[in-house]
């Protein structure tokens, strides 16, 4: 999968869930694991995926995406995100 379709902003897609599953099943198409394919998975937005998609779907035991070392500071990052309100994000900013 070429990391310039994944990181373009133009990619046309309902939401960035789209975009993991396509690569989490390209990868397993592909046989693409680990070191293989944390450059493609750290340019997933997962903070752009609803707190349910990353629970429900993604979660940190993903059979595919958790076979990179760093899926698992990725994966808790975007739940950290959701974890604050805007109201809370934008006080944060502010405080800073």
């Amino acid at each position: 999968m070429n990391s310039l379709v994944l990181s373009s902003h133009e990619l046309c897609v309902s939401s960035e869930n789209t975009v993991f599953l396509a690569l989490m099943k390209w990868a397993e198409v592909n046989e693409v694991f680990d070191d293989q394919l944390e450059p493609l998975l750290e340019l997933v937005r997962f903070k752009a995926m609803t707190i349910n998609y990353l629970h429900d779907v993604v979660t940190s035991d993903h059979p595919i995406a958790s076979t990179v070392a760093k899926f698992q500071l990725m994966f808790e990052e975007a739940v950290f995100y959701h974890a604050f309100s805007k109201v809370c994000r934008s006080e944060e900013h502010t405080s800073e």
